[in-house]
């Protein structure tokens, strides 16, 4: 049986790697389908006016713009099926600012009237967006410079290297603080771009390093030995080893984007109706206690599920440790029975 389906027998077996799968889709599963779950408009229309699917992301525009009256009397005599929550992000409802919870505002308004679980699954969304192609943007550009780094050595690794070192002293939240005063719009793209602009030495750094450990390894020298050339022992062997860190490192990047973009909205330079803002605002007295409390839970079941799931893919990928821990486990069932053996007894 090979090293890929090892991995993924263990992986199936697997407990924390369910439990974080499961955390993780609590959090991004609703930021996914945001437009379906809080939208100013219905989702889908048959009737008088005409049929039209996914009618709230279609004509999203025009239903932000209409007043909850006129979207009520626009489909008066049709068969709608409406969102869960019937706001957008950006609507000012007629329950007024800092509204109680209800049975139509859920986790109540924020500071301005604006449903708190509408913000809430949009914020999420836009983060976890510009989170994803910041870490997508730094594994393109990191895996590449690192490997070459490591398997070239020599002058290729000087050159390559004095870069990733210069950039991984630039604190993120400075550069992100740098695009903001470049761009005050706290565009999501321009975040992304900074962020990603620092965060690819990390990967960079990290990818070189385990290349250049596993060229002393015994597979490698039995390779060579057996008359594979160089770059073909590394195409095959080396970069996919030295990548099973990497997948570790992109779900602690994951949270730790997040936790970034949270604290550059505390501070005023994040991005505009992000999750970050939400917590930012209710701490500020902007929004309320609770939309604060609620995007710091949400924060707090993705980070834990991140972090389990990251912590199983590391278990998986190294069969060492896998078999450390069963041994571990067994011996603590063993314990455990053997002590309500004798209590019983």
């Amino acid at each position: 049986m090979s090293h890929g389906r090892h991995v993924l027998r263990r992986l199936g077996r697997s407990v924390r790697l369910r439990l974080g799968l499961l955390m993780c889709a609590i959090v991004a599963l609703p930021a996914l389908f945001a437009d379906v779950l809080a939208a100013d408009g219905p989702i889908w229309v048959v009737g008088p006016s005409g049929f039209r699917p996914f009618a709230a992301v279609v004509d999203a525009e025009r239903y932000r713009q209409a007043s909850p009256e006129a979207i009520a009397a626009e489909h008066a005599g049709d068969f709608a099926i409406w969102p869960v929550c019937r706001f957008g992000p950006e609507r000012v409802t007629a329950a007024g600012p800092r509204a109680a919870p209800s049975a139509e505002h859920w986790l109540g308004t924020d500071g301005e009237g604006r449903d708190v679980v509408a913000r809430l699954v949009h914020g999420i969304r836009r983060t976890l967006g510009v989170t994803l192609l910041a870490l997508l943007a730094a594994l393109c550009l990191g895996v590449p410079v690192g490997a070459l780094a490591g398997h070239s050595g020599g002058f290729w690794d000087e050159l390559l290297s004095r870069p990733v070192e210069l950039i991984q002293a630039f604190p993120a939240l400075v550069a992100v603080a740098v695009a903001r005063a470049v761009d005050p719009s706290g565009s999501p793209w321009v975040f992304g771009v900074a962020v990603a602009a620092v965060r690819w030495a990390e990967v960079a750094r990290l990818v070189r390093g385990e290349v250049v450990r596993l060229g002393s390894e015994e597979f490698v020298l039995g390779a060579r030995a057996i008359g594979c050339s160089a770059w073909r022992t590394f195409w095959r062997h080396v970069l996919p080893q030295a990548l099973r860190p990497v997948g570790v490192s992109v779900m602690f990047g994951a949270v730790s984007l997040v936790l970034l973009e949270v604290a550059a909205a505390f501070i005023g330079i994040g991005i505009d109706a992000s999750w970050g803002a939400l917590i930012a605002d209710g701490l500020h007295g902007g929004g309320t206690a609770l939309s604060a409390l609620a995007g710091v839970g949400a924060l707090a079941v993705f980070a834990t599920g991140a972090y389990l799931v990251a912590d199983a893919v590391d278990e998986a990928a190294d069969a060492r440790l896998a078999s450390r821990r069963r041994l571990v486990d067994r011996r603590v069932r063993s314990f455990v029975w053997r002590l309500l053996s004798s209590r019983d007894g």
